[in-house]
């Protein structure tokens, strides 16, 4: 229970942060030159991004309890000396698509942290389950009343000696 509380607050402070506070100093970030349309642009310039995160040694903001989700991830490559890999050549400019792939790492993060994590309980819900609970209870008593005045009923009959 303490560590879906902890795991919902880091996902809370992760999500909220914005993007120029994720921690550029664990990615590795190199550039190649794009595909598709473009003309010279594309030919001459690399402005496609490849992201990496390494998981070995996992970064110290990291939670413990992502890891093997990451690593079940389809962005992870084991081959590669570093876990995740993303790419981004969506634009003609090397910041705006390192500015996406760090978006596209921060949104694989975020869904690796909430595989596994229950909601938490409203109390709207607490109240209803309690409502239910009682009422079973009260059911339960009233059937055990009725079964106990049909085993008397029984027992009354007996030592009568007969018909009267």
């Amino acid at each position: 229970m303490q560590e879906m509380k902890q795991a919902r607050q880091w996902i809370a402070r992760f999500s909220s942060a914005p993007l120029s506070a994720f921690p550029k100093d664990s990615l590795q970030i190199t550039f190649s030159r794009s595909s598709g349309p473009g003309g010279q642009n594309v030919n001459k310039l690399s402005t496609k991004a490849h992201l990496r995160l390494c998981l070995s040694p996992p970064p110290h903001w990291l939670p413990l309890y992502l890891l093997p989700t990451l690593y079940s991830s389809p962005h992870y490559v084991a081959s590669s000396p570093c876990g995740l890999l993303l790419s981004s050549s969506n634009t003609r400019s090397q910041a705006q698509n390192v500015e996406q792939g760090i978006a596209r790492m921060k949104d694989v993060i975020l869904e690796a942290a909430a595989v596994g994590l229950k909601g938490e309980t409203s109390e709207v819900q607490k109240e209803k389950v309690r409502s239910l609970a009682a009422r079973e209870k009260s059911k339960m008593v009233q059937l055990k009343k009725q079964r106990k005045d049909v085993k008397g009923g029984r027992r009354a009959g007996k030592g009568a000696g007969g018909f009267e």
